[in-house]
């Protein structure tokens, strides 16, 4: 199995003991601020990781650090030229 690691921009932070849940396939404005996420995923916290970025006078961005296969399993859009 593949174990390469992949971080993906990600919305709204939700959780369990034992899982993640963040809305995913994130869309952007042409100035660069959220305009969209796609759907609910729930990703568990024995694979995956969260990164919480907070920007003085902007949402806070959350970043999801989950194997490239879990990525693909749930369909996650990520850009492919960034591997």
């Amino acid at each position: 199995m593949n174990l390469e690691k992949i971080t993906v921009q990600v919305s709204t932070l939700r959780e369990t003991p034992t899982s993640y849940g963040v809305l995913v396939d994130l869309t952007f404005r042409q100035n660069g601020t959220l305009s969209s996420a796609s759907r609910l995923e729930w990703f568990p916290k024995g694979e995956c990781e969260i990164s919480r970025v907070d920007v003085p006078n902007h949402v806070t961005a959350f970043y999801l650090t989950a194997p490239k296969w879990l990525l693909d399993k749930k369909n996650v859009n990520y850009k492919k030229d960034n591997l």
